[in-house]
């Protein structure tokens, strides 16, 4: 007999997940095979490595795959309750089978009477996600969730791999030393300003990059030297003039040395040791 192939229920069932090899207990009714101990025969969808057990629960049967499936397997004609029979997945595809005794062989790949299907899903693809800053490197980066392999948080350059259409979070601090964060790019498109937190899915290999400004580069010349003096001044006394002589740069990200949310008379010593090396 045909069962429904239940693709939802027969994951519920397998428990099957990327990346970790399962065990998939199938069950040799009479006279049909089910992955679900109850209900509607169901027929198992697993991952390439997974291994498939057979176990009979009454009847006189066997397990044998069909002529020509890339996944050859055939075990004992048995009656004995408790029975079991194992094979491991490797090829990706539809993979029928039958009972020799109850069932029978099609000739063109599949099979009918006591018969069944193990559906092997292909590897998932792995995905790079390359993560630098600028104008340095050297910034904590906090990963989530962990990759393949088991990484998590990286200092910059770092990469880490993922499944394709992963949701991940990277997260950039707001103030490492000496810099204030401006925004993240993906692919050299940039993001919104201040989000300090990106979230992605790729599908193919992506590159990520947190831009930072440094604090004192009044300019945005991307150092901080005598020529940010006058800006300085400039962004303290007259914030509007400041915007007009510098447009595209963030006053407050550049000049709010002391990290107080303004630009103000607090920022001018910590300007001046940022200025003078200290």
């Amino acid at each position: 007999m045909k069962r429904h192939n239940l693709v939802l229920a027969a994951l519920l069932t397998c428990g099957c997940s990327a990346g970790l090899a399962d065990l998939i207990n199938v069950r040799v009714y009479n006279f049909d095979f089910s992955a679900s101990p109850s209900g509607p025969p169901v027929d198992p969808v697993i991952n390439v490595g997974d291994t498939v057990r057979w176990t009979w629960m009454g009847g006189f049967h066997d397990v044998t795959s069909v002529a020509g499936d890339s996944e050859t397997f055939a075990s004992e004609t048995s009656f004995v309750v408790g029975f079991t029979f194992e094979h491991t997945f490797t090829q990706p595809g539809v993979h029928w089978y039958y009972c020799s005794v109850h069932g029978f062989d099609n000739g063109n790949g599949t099979s009918g009477g006591m018969s069944g299907t193990v559906t092997v899903l292909s590897p998932p693809t792995p995905v790079t996600i390359s993560v630098s800053s600028v104008p340095q490197p050297g910034i904590a980066i906090t990963v989530s969730p962990e990759d393949n392999q088991g990484r998590g948080n990286g200092v910059t350059p770092f990469a880490r791999e993922y499944n394709q259409n992963t949701p991940v979070t990277f997260t950039a601090p707001l103030r490492p030393i000496g810099l204030a964060f401006w925004r993240w790019r993906q692919d050299n498109v940039p993001g919104p300003a201040d989000v300090a937190a990106l979230t992605i899915s790729p599908s193919s290999n992506t590159a990520i990059e947190a831009e930072y400004v440094l604090l004192g580069d009044m300019n945005g010349d991307g150092d901080v030297n005598n020529f940010d003096i006058d800006a300085f001044v400039l962004a303290l006394v007259d914030p509007d003039g400041y915007a007009a002589a510098f447009p595209g740069l963030d006053r407050v990200r550049r000049g709010d040395i002391d990290g107080d949310g303004d630009v103000n008379n607090f920022d001018i010593d910590p300007f001046v040791s940022i200025l003078i090396g200290g």
